[in-house]
């Protein structure tokens, strides 16, 4: 929401710099983006007339103008500009103004002299227009700074505004928030009341009222088509993003900023006036929107009609067939409280979003309908004339919602908030907020009803949130209180989850927090069962289904990563998957690029399925559970057929890892490989407790055996192997080397392993070292065929 700091005062007086008017409505919840101060030109710019115009003597594209500026002199100004004509007013520069840094001095034009310049909207830096000099209104007084007509000392800010705040939609609205920050009132405005000067009306029938509970018309006729928008309401409309159209819809859209309450004009020479019908579209019905598309309605959708068929989507936009032209002179302004999630109905089903669904939808003031209409026969009047009719109101009190009210208890506002804020000032925040405030002498509180334009103060905590946002949250002490009984202490077999984070940060990855709902597109890759759960009124197209994996949030974010040319991108979040029986909560990472920065001292090489298997054991062993985690080949959707695993732990299966799908590395056009893994995050929170032993003080026997397997055999299962025969003496068991090649058809391998043997009691002999081996060697060559490499 754009908000004009000149307009904000024709309603409220406010005398501190802009800096703190920013700071007072964030500190509020009114969020201030930006405060941005308008362009100016030179001061020596001021208003001309041109007096006449003729050809210049020596060049087809130049005329000499004679302009008058206000004083007893003219001036004459060769000018090239092709809508220069007799009687028009322009910004004038005369000699000794400066334009981009530029002087304007006498200059001979092919021997014809020029006191100045007539100057266009680029040329003074004020709009991009750049085909012709900018025009301004015939009634523009001559001679004064142009700053000052039209009113260049001025300040815009930009609202971001939260959904509940739909009644700082508006100037009035912002004036209204800053006037209770302030403790002072709006400026006495005088209400236009334009009486009826005709019978001309269109009969009303609204046949969907809970839809639409109000609805406000006028008619008014023989305004001059001929009218235009005067310059001041165009600077207005441009300062807070809208462009000068026509007087009749400049002025709906200016009604619109200022009250809060959308409006549209309808032609009445083209649309059926013998009624106008609200009511819900029907099937086969189509209509074409303003902006040239054309929809197809089907059933449901909040129509207004004439007896010919539809003629706008209502609260959304106007139909193309009734919009107003330059040859109008008769039109109905229209109006209506909507309800808002009928708009929301329409905006989903087409995904339309403006001006007015934007403020509809979040619901404007239902008691605002004939006052809007009031204001813009008057402006219509001010600029175009015309002749009004009577206003017509439709009203259905029994389905607009009422003010809210509820007793606000004041020992509960301190309580709530932890201040001591004092029962007047209390009192006072009421007062300015709310249209009643009624004291309860027995409660010693209030009860207070809410006013039309605020739908979310109802109930009294929303009342206790108002005293703590006008009081002012940056008052709010910072202090931390502690409570017996908040603090959860960890078992001596559980892992704390900032214990997991710290060890994932030590590892280098980074954490994301990503939406819960996925592109379903991305989603399909990962799980194409389609058991995925649906948004019924998703954000966006791309944010429609719910995540049955962390994997999908995951690409999404590092490719907004890799997209910045990150060379090392490692993440993971911990979250909900939403499968369709159950919730669960996981542990998601990802892993790609270069194992270590870029440096002179180590030879760059890109992570690999070791790595991330490596970093999966070190958070295992937070838990002393790194040797019971195994990892089995497993085809996994989404990864690759030959390099992905399923995980395991002491036999249950708690997640997987591997490399994403060559397709899909495609997709987000990666050139090397990213790695993926999850994990069931539960299965990492319980610990195994430390057992102690006694460091033996008697000498290791080695043996190192080099073992030729069958080339698709797991070395997990022979090294169970060598485990379970080894003995209680045996230590370890480390794999060091495995060799591929050792035969043309590549159907074995060669692995090698050391054994360390060490007993707590003795010395071991070679002679009990050789049995064991001899059993190891037995088991291996029985259960995996596997012989000893000579």
């Amino acid at each position: 929401m754009l908000v004009s700091t000149q307009w904000l005062k024709e309603w409220v007086s406010f005398y501190f710099e802009i800096e703190q008017l920013a700071h007072r409505l964030t500190m509020s919840g009114l969020e201030v983006d930006s405060a941005s101060k308008l362009s100016q030109c030179d001061e020596n710019v001021v208003i001309g007339q041109v007096i006449s115009v003729k050809p210049h003597p020596k060049s087809d594209r130049l005329s000499v103008c004679r302009v008058e500026v206000g004083g007893a002199d003219e001036l004459q100004i060769v000018c090239g500009a092709p809508n220069v004509v007799a009687g028009g007013k322009y910004p004038v520069a005369p000699v000794g103004s400066k334009l981009k840094n530029q002087m304007i001095e006498n200059i001979d034009f092919r021997s014809v002299p020029s006191q100045g310049m007539l100057c266009s909207g680029a040329e003074l830096e004020l709009d991009d227009a750049v085909d012709g000099l900018m025009e301004l209104n015939p009634n523009a007084p001559l001679g004064i700074s142009l700053n000052t007509y039209l009113q260049r000392d001025d300040y815009v800010l930009d609202l971001e505004l939260t959904p509940n705040r739909a009644d700082c939609l508006s100037i009035r609205g912002v004036a209204r928030e800053i006037a209770i920050l302030e403790q002072t009132s709006l400026k006495q405005r005088r209400e236009p009341s334009i009486p009826a000067r005709s019978d001309s009306c269109i009969p009303v029938d609204v046949k969907s009222p809970a839809d639409c509970p109000v609805f406000c018309t006028r008619v008014i006729e023989n305004f001059q088509s001929d009218a235009v928008t005067p310059d001041w309401m165009k600077q207005r409309l441009e300062r807070v993003g809208l462009r000068s159209i026509h007087p009749i819809v400049d002025i709906t859209n200016y009604v619109m900023i200022e009250l809060g309450q959308p409006m549209h004009a309808f032609d009445t020479d083209v649309i059926d006036a013998s009624k106008i019908i609200v009511r819900h579209s029907k099937a086969g019905e189509s209509l074409s929107l303003l902006d040239g598309e054309r929809l197809t309605l089907g059933d449901g959708v909040l129509m207004i009609n004439d007896h010919k068929g539809p003629i706008a989507l209502a609260g959304v936009m106007g139909g193309e067939a009734s919009a107003i032209q330059r040859s109008s002179t008769n039109i109905m302004l229209e109006a209506a409280f909507f309800s808002p999630d009928a708009i929301r109905r329409s905006v989903s089903r087409f995904g339309m979003h403006t001006d007015a669904s934007h403020r509809f939808e979040r619901g404007v003031d239902p008691t605002g309908q004939r006052a809007a209409i009031e204001r813009a026969t008057e402006l219509i009047i001010e600029i175009a004339g015309g002749v009004p009719g009577p206003v017509q109101e439709t009203r259905f009190e029994e389905h607009i919602q009422k003010n809210g009210h509820c007793y606000v208890r004041y020992a509960r506002v301190n309580r709530v908030l932890g201040l001591d804020i004092s029962y007047s000032e209390v009192e006072s925040i009421l007062l300015a907020v709310n249209k009643s405030v009624a004291r309860c002498d027995d409660d010693y509180g209030w009860y207070v009803i809410s006013p039309s334009w605020r739908f979310d103060l109802g109930e009294e905590h929303d009342m206790i949130e108002e005293v703590a946002r006008i009081y002012g949250y940056d008052k709010v002490p910072s202090r931390t209180q502690f409570e017996s009984g908040l603090h959860r202490n960890l078992s001596e077999k559980s892992i704390s989850t900032q214990s997991l984070g710290e060890a994932l940060h030590s590892l280098g990855y980074h954490e994301a927090i990503t939406y819960s709902f996925v592109d379903p597109a991305l989603q399909e890759k990962f799980d194409s069962s389609g058991n995925a759960s649906r948004l019924a009124n998703p954000i966006a197209e791309n944010l429609s289904v719910m995540r049955t994996s962390m994997w999908p949030g995951l690409v999404g974010s590092f490719l907004e990563n890799y997209r910045r040319s990150k060379e090392s991108i490692r993440l993971y979040e911990i979250g909900r998957v939403f499968l369709p029986d159950e919730e669960v909560n996981i542990l998601g990472g990802l892993c790609y690029g270069n194992m270590v920065p870029t440096q002179w001292g180590a030879q760059s090489r890109q992570v690999d399925f070791f790595d991330l298997k490596g970093d999966l054991e070190r958070l295992a062993e937070l838990s002393d559970q790194a040797k019971c985690m195994e990892f089995k080949p497993e085809r996994i959707e989404g990864l690759h057929p030959w390099r992905s695993a399923g995980i395991y732990l002491e036999g249950d299966r708690i997640g997987s890892a591997g490399q994403l799908h060559p397709d899909i590395l495609d997709e987000v056009n990666s050139s090397e490989a990213i790695y993926v893994f999850e994990i069931k995050f539960e299965a990492l929170l319980s610990k195994n407790l430390i057992k102690y032993m006694t460091i033996s003080k008697y000498p290791s026997v080695i043996r190192d055996i080099s073992l030729v397997i069958d080339a698709d055999q797991r070395v997990s299962d022979i090294e169970s192997t060598i485990r379970s025969c080894g003995g209680n003496d045996l230590e370890s068991a480390t794999l060091f080397d495995v060799y591929c090649e050792i035969d043309a058809g590549n159907n074995f391998k060669s692995v090698a392993y050391r054994l360390v043997y060490r007993s707590n009691y003795r010395t071991l002999t070679d002679s009990e070292v050789d049995t064991s081996i001899k059993k190891i060697l037995d088991q291996l060559n029985q259960k995996h065929n596997a012989n000893l490499r000579v």
